[in-house]
């Protein structure tokens, strides 16, 4: 008797298009970008691409949810997009994550994450 498998998707996530970003894709709300994110980092930084997410350090302990609020609070200084259009999709407990940006559009959203690569 074959084995059946689920696997678990995001409603409304849609594959990363050509022209963007590879941690960047389309959504029906928005935007999405995949994180890698590390906690305890002495600082919080843009390590770079790691795959297909960005390679994030951030400042905070990953306690409580301080680590992912450390990440919307990064992700919104960086990309000018305001704390209360960024959601959590994915990885509430766990390293890799799928962060929204409402209204975000993806062009532009990838245009800046690739402004962000350029800097390191």
């Amino acid at each position: 008797m074959p084995i059946e498998v689920y696997i678990p998707t995001l409603i409304g996530l849609m594959a990363s298009e050509p022209s963007l970003s590879p941690c960047v894709a389309r959504h029906q709300h928005g935007a999405t970008i995949a994180v890698r994110a590390t906690p305890n980092a002495p600082r919080s930084l843009l390590k770079g691409l790691k795959g297909e997410r960005l390679d994030i350090r951030l400042n905070a302990p990953p306690l409580e949810g301080k680590a992912n609020l450390a990440l919307i609070r990064w992700i919104s200084k960086k990309l000018k997009v305001p704390r209360g259009d960024i959601r959590l999709l994915a990885g509430q407990k766990s390293r890799d994550k799928v962060i929204l940006i409402e209204n975000g559009d993806p062009r532009t959203i990838s245009e800046a994450v690739d402004l962000l690569i350029e800097d390191i």
